[in-house]
């Protein structure tokens, strides 16, 4: 018989006495499963944090905040300030604009936290991958809102039709939005309304379109080398990237680590499994070993063996995580943003359990692979 014709033999007789040895199997796929949640659960948080301050980005644009500050949010820019900026030549459009943190309760009834943003006649210009999809805009001068679509999905009270609680009283929402990024999870007001409800009257940053895109350079010096303004000049694609290492610098090592040490866990598991297997059937081998069967296709089956029950388990965690966790909505620093579970993700974890399976299995393998008839006459 070939080695092929071995290695299939010897695999379907090792699942056929699956039953004889069904707890530690179960265990197998027990600590795969949990391999797979934990990292389909950690990475698809990452992808979509990541997604959601990449989207928010448009190289095209520059935003302007104070001096020193670490957002838009902490920024503090005077009407003086802002009004000689403007009269820099070369830009095309600019939006005064307002970005405070809000607390809202969830629909689930915690609470959360989004931004309450102050646009400016060019602030929705500005942005054209904004796209109204219910209710109307804001009118220049009223207290209304639009809510973004994930802010909708997460808040409570964020329907068009309903009231939003600020200090100064109700604001209703007139509008539902789509957009790419963060902004997708923020409500947006009109600034000259907003900021005296917030009792506030100097902007947080100021948002620009030059007439030339590659004139930046040259724009952002002129602005930083003039110290009566005091600002930092970023590309606003930069800008959420510097937020994004903010957001995520410390949090994702941990999570990753958690992960492989779940991952370490489950190797030790399998490997003490699959070498009980092997002694568990240490006088079959024997036998199969008098019948003219090759350590090599012995040593296989029970790589196989292991990364067939990883399959397992990786494939059912994939399955229970994607159908209650893709695409949900979460509440991060900086806003709403949606769980990405990705066709790549899925091939990873699965990837990341059967190398975790053919290097438990090796060992067990190994020592398969060196029984012999004389091993199962002793046992015998």
């Amino acid at each position: 018989m070939n080695p092929l014709r071995q290695i299939v033999a010897v695999t379907a007789l090792n699942f056929l006495s699956l039953h004889t040895r069904l707890k530690p199997s179960l265990m197998v796929v027990a600590s795969l499963f949990l391999v797979a949640v934990t990292l389909l659960f950690f990475m698809s948080i990452q992808r979509g944090l990541q997604g959601a301050y990449e989207e928010g980005g448009d190289p095209n644009l520059a935003v302007v905040t104070s001096l020193g500050s670490r957002s838009e949010r902490a920024s503090s820019l005077s009407r003086t300030a802002v009004a000689l900026m403007r009269g820099v030549p070369g830009i095309a459009q600019s939006d005064a604009e307002t970005a405070v943190s809000m607390h809202l309760q969830k629909r689930n009834g915690d609470d959360g936290y989004t931004s309450l943003r102050g646009f400016g006649p060019s602030g929705f210009a500005l942005r054209p991958g904004l796209k109204l999809i219910a209710g109307r805009m804001v009118r220049p001068g009223r207290r209304e809102l639009l809510v973004g679509d994930m802010a909708k999905i997460k808040f409570a009270n964020t329907d068009v039709g309903g009231v939003i609680h600020l200090s100064d009283g109700d604001w209703p929402v007139v509008g539902v939005f789509s957009a790419g990024g963060f902004l997708a999870g923020d409500l947006i007001g009109d600034v000259d309304v907003v900021m005296p409800a917030l009792r506030r009257n100097q902007y947080n940053s100021l948002l620009v379109k030059l007439s030339d895109p590659q004139a930046f350079d040259a724009f952002a010096q002129v602005l930083t080398g003039n110290p009566a303004l005091q600002v930092t000049v970023e590309r606003q694609s930069d800008y959420w990237r510097r937020l994004l290492s903010y957001g995520t610098g410390q949090a994702f090592p941990i999570a990753y680590t958690l992960g492989a040490l779940i991952g370490i866990g489950a190797f030790a598991g399998l490997l003490q499994t699959m070498y009980g297997a092997v002694g568990a059937r240490e006088n079959e081998i024997a036998v199969l070993r008098a019948l003219g069967f090759g350590g090599f296709a012995v040593s296989v089956s029970v790589v196989l063996e292991a990364m067939l029950l990883a399959a397992a388990g990786a494939t059912l965690g994939a399955a229970i995580i994607g159908q209650f966790w893709s695409g949900l909505a979460l509440n991060g620093a900086y806003g709403v943003f949606r769980v990405r579970l990705t066709g790549e993700l899925y091939l990873f974890v699965l990837g990341w359990c059967l190398l975790i399976a053919l290097a438990g299995a090796a060992s067990p393998a190994i020592k398969a692979a060196r029984i012999t008839v004389i091993d199962g006459l002793r046992e015998t």
